[in-house]
């Protein structure tokens, strides 16, 4: 498999991806529940979670080049990694029932984690006689530090006629991370007579990604007939992230990291917005239950670089949004579903931002502040059989 490393994707709240290597883990974690109130009407749960892991990373890869432009070439690497990772987790959830028409849910969430890592790469290639192509000697470390928060409200009011509710849900976010990188890197690079050309890399960066965001649910559903029901659904979103890295190279006349690389610096704010309205058409009748439905989403995107150069740049989106789901119930015990959806998910800041990263100085990388909406589609079904007498699922 691949290495592991800094990710971003669906949980902002995790600094890194799974890794590779052999893990030693420690855990502990508590959980609380109660009701509260002279009525008990407000049921409380809780929980706390720490995870603190070690990760060693040992690779030995030895590679035979068959392509015409590199055929008999040979490459041999030599990896080692060390990960430290340590992480907070606190949850609460409020259930409160207001009267037999209305109740509230409030869910505040608060995570914290910390992550250490230094990293070695040795590589050597030779051609078919054995001759130095290139050699690298590339070593890193990063320290970084994550906060995460978020609480939801959800009202649910039920009417007095059947069969009609109303919900608002509005969700607050918010995120800080900071780290501190540092990478020493020196790559050889052999001719035809052998005379060799090195490039090196010594520098450190500094970077900081701050976030907060609302985002809102407000549904109706009312019958249709008998046994049909519809639902209206508005969705609304608005999020605010910046980035900032700056990169420094080693000056050898004071002996530290002040010379700024504006190749490698950064300073990006990113704006999102996002209108979502759709219908939903539910069916059901005896073990039966069908739903289908279409919103239309507008995408707003608004990206600032203000460093090292100014450029601004504006996305919109426009799409149509379709869902379905099956459900039949062979028995109480047994039953089978089948759900499609369409999607969209924006671009993260790390994907916007406009810089060079080069830790791994023979494969550049960077962020595209010109980056499209990503659109996709989701088929999973689910058959499940129950047994209570014997605890089986």
């Amino acid at each position: 498999g691949g290495r592991g490393g800094f990710g971003g994707g669906d949980n902002e709240n995790y600094l890194v991806s799974q890794q590779n290597g052999v893990s030693t883990t420690h855990a502990i974690g508590l959980n609380y529940s109660d009701k509260w109130g002279k009525k008990k009407n407000t049921k409380v749960t809780g929980s706390y979670f720490f995870n603190g892991s070690k990760t060693d990373n040992n690779q030995v890869t030895s590679r035979n080049y068959v392509l015409s432009a590199t055929a008999g070439q040979h490459y041999d690497e030599d990896f080692a990694a060390i990960m430290k990772n340590a992480n907070h987790r606190l949850n609460f959830k409020f259930d409160i029932m207001l009267d037999s028409m209305n109740s509230l849910v409030i869910t505040p969430k608060v995570s914290y984690q910390g992550n250490n890592r230094t990293q070695g790469t040795a590589g050597t290639t030779v051609d078919g006689l054995q001759s130095l192509i290139n050699t690298i000697d590339n070593n890193t470390f990063s320290n970084n530090k994550g906060l995460s928060a978020s609480s939801s409200i959800l009202w649910r009011h039920r009417f007095v006629k059947p069969r009609r509710t109303f919900s608002a849900n509005l969700t607050g976010t918010y995120n800080n991370r900071t780290g501190k990188s540092g990478q020493e890197s020196y790559s050889h690079y052999y001719d035809e007579l052998g005379v060799d050309s090195l490039a090196s890399i010594n520098q450190q960066a500094n970077n900081r990604t701050n976030g907060y965001g609302i985002s809102g649910r407000f549904s109706y559903t009312g019958p249709l007939s008998k046994n049909w029901s519809g639902e209206l659904v508005y969705a609304p979103s608005y999020t605010v992230s910046d980035a900032d890295k700056r990169t420094y190279v080693f000056d050898a006349l004071s002996g530290t990291y002040s010379l700024m690389d504006t190749t490698l610096s950064n300073v990006f704010d990113n704006q999102t917005i996002v209108q979502e309205g759709g219908v939903n058409a539910r069916f059901q009748k005896n073990k039966t239950s069908f739903q289908l439905g279409v919103s239309y989403q507008n995408s707003l995107l608004l990206n600032a670089q203000e460093f090292p150069i100014d450029r601004d740049v504006r996305l919109a989106f426009n799409s149509i949004l379709p869902n379905m789901r099956f459900k039949y119930e062979f028995t109480k015990s047994k039953s089978f579903m089948l759900a499609y959806r369409a999607g969209t998910r924006n671009p993260t800041i790390d994907q916007l931002q406009n810089v060079i990263d080069n830790s791994n100085p023979l494969s550049l990388s960077s962020g595209n502040p010109d980056l499209k909406q990503q659109y996709n589609h989701r088929v999973f079904g689910r058959f499940n059989a129950t047994n209570v007498q014997k605890a089986t699922n």
